[in-house]
């Protein structure tokens, strides 16, 4: 569970980071890609000889999380200095990154539990046909230019 929800922060960390290579500013690429991987070297020998595997996935977690928050960081100071707004949904990402490590300990404790595992797995399923047309709308917006603000 921790590396799939890793997956999402992996996902999200280019979508800062590519504004910051639009306005050249690499510096913050690159202090935000060595911070976190000294964070993962470090905690990665620490961690792993004590916990084993199950620590290298956790610490890969945590350092792409870190990675995306620097590049958050640094995207809404070019974000302000740029006065570009509305190119990411602050509310969105929050919410997203949330579910995600809220993922983990739910995948955990589900384990044990087959017929909650199948109940969720259904629910999580049902419901993007549920809002589809949600779902649709806000796609068409990336698509095809925003249609709602932040």
């Amino acid at each position: 569970p921790p590396v799939s929800s890793s997956m999402f922060f992996m996902f999200l960390y280019p979508l800062f980071s590519n504004v910051e290579f639009f306005y050249e500013k690499r510096l913050m690429t690159m202090v935000s890609s060595i911070t976190a991987a000294v964070v993962n070297i470090v905690l990665n020998f620490i961690f792993i000889p004590i916990y084993g595997y199950v620590a290298a996935a956790f610490t890969t977690l945590f350092c792409y999380f870190l990675m995306a928050l620097f590049h958050f960081i640094f995207y809404k100071i070019i974000e302000s200095k740029k006065q570009i707004k509305g190119l990411y949904s602050t509310s969105i990402i929050i919410v997203s990154s949330c579910v995600a490590f809220a993922i983990v300990p739910l995948s955990y404790f589900l384990y044990e539990f087959p017929i909650a595992r199948y109940i969720v797995l259904g629910l999580t399923l049902l419901l993007p046909l549920i809002f589809i047309k949600k779902i649709l709308s806000l796609l068409k917006g990336v698509f095809y230019g925003r249609t709602q603000k932040d």
